[in-house]
């Protein structure tokens, strides 16, 4: 009996002084500032749509028309179209990006099993080579305006190595950056 009045008044003083010592911390409340930046600008469009659903086939590809580094398999012209512009719209630049390890700036198709291999994709635009992840390899476009417009690109499948390409499927990934002017 004498255990269990022990007990309650050990719990009983733990307790208390558990409040006594969070009565003593008070919560600190740091205020801080921040500050939301921009401009409002007419100068932009709508979604921009890519033509073929934003792929470009170039189906069946000789291996024949490769002839060294930077000959050129095939080429497919494509489209990029623009609405909904707003009333400042004068024009965009574009600029492309994507996996390059090849010295003519292309991206590199997969290495994986199946794929073609020695080939990459170029993409051009104003008869201008937009080098893969070269954000200053840009080409200007003035005929997009507050109605819209559309631009054409074009893309080449390139030898990308000195010896010939292997057989095999093309998918390689890019993207392609609009900055409106």
């Amino acid at each position: 009996i004498m255990q269990t009045g022990f007990k309650k008044a050990v719990v009983g003083g733990v307790a208390a002084a558990a409040l006594i010592i969070s009565a003593g911390v008070t919560a600190t409340t740091v205020p801080l500032s921040v500050t939301f930046t921009g401009t409002v600008v007419d100068n932009t469009c709508g979604t921009p749509t890519v033509s073929g659903g934003g792929t470009v086939a170039f189906g069946n590809i000789a291996k024949s028309d490769f002839t060294g580094l930077g000959s050129i398999g095939g080429t497919r012209d494509f489209t990029i179209t623009f609405a909904g512009c707003g009333d400042d719209t004068s024009g965009v630049s574009v600029w492309f990006s994507g996996t390059t390890g090849n010295t003519i700036h292309a991206v590199d198709n997969p290495t994986a099993a199946g794929y073609a291999s020695g080939i990459g994709v170029q993409v051009y635009g104003n008869n201008t080579l937009l080098e893969s992840d070269n954000t200053t390899a840009t080409t200007t476009f003035t005929t997009i305006g507050s109605t819209g417009g559309t631009i054409q690109l074009q893309a080449r499948v390139v030898q990308t190595t000195a010896t010939a390409p292997g057989q095999g499927v093309l998918n390689a990934e890019g993207t392609i950056y609009v900055q409106y002017l």
